[in-house]
């Protein structure tokens, strides 16, 4: 059923509250890829990606350069903290993450912190 959708990174799950096995091996696949079907015909799809999470800290002074460079994707912006330093949480497509992380440190002569905090699915608005 997903396979006939066309999706990746998707899970389903039919519950089957009768017991026994009635029905035989193929009426019961036949019944689990039905169910299956409904359920992602009926589903709200968005599109994502994996990324790999980041945490970055940079001075004020550095930001126009930072967004700038942050903007040219794939990278989704995940959380911004304005307080003695500017803290960003980016997500990067996981292909591009480490040319675009070699760019933020080429483009602040390293004045920017900049720690992984693993890999994670990120839905793109």
């Amino acid at each position: 059923a997903i396979e006939g959708e066309g999706l990746l990174g998707v899970v389903v799950v039919v519950t089957r509250y009768f017991g026994g096995v009635k029905l035989g091996t193929g009426p019961l696949a036949r019944a689990y890829s039905e169910a299956a079907t409904k359920a992602l015909v009926g589903a709200t799809r968005a599109e994502g990606m994996f990324g790999t999470e980041y945490s970055l800290t940079l001075d004020y002074s550095l930001l126009g350069r930072v967004n700038k460079l942050l903007e040219k994707g794939p990278v989704v912006i995940i959380s911004r903290d304005f307080q003695d330093k500017v803290g960003l949480k980016i997500a990067v497509a996981t292909s591009r993450a480490e040319a675009i992380i070699s760019s933020l440190t080429e483009s602040t002569g390293g004045r920017i912190e900049i720690e992984p905090l693993g890999l994670r699915p990120v839905i793109q608005d």
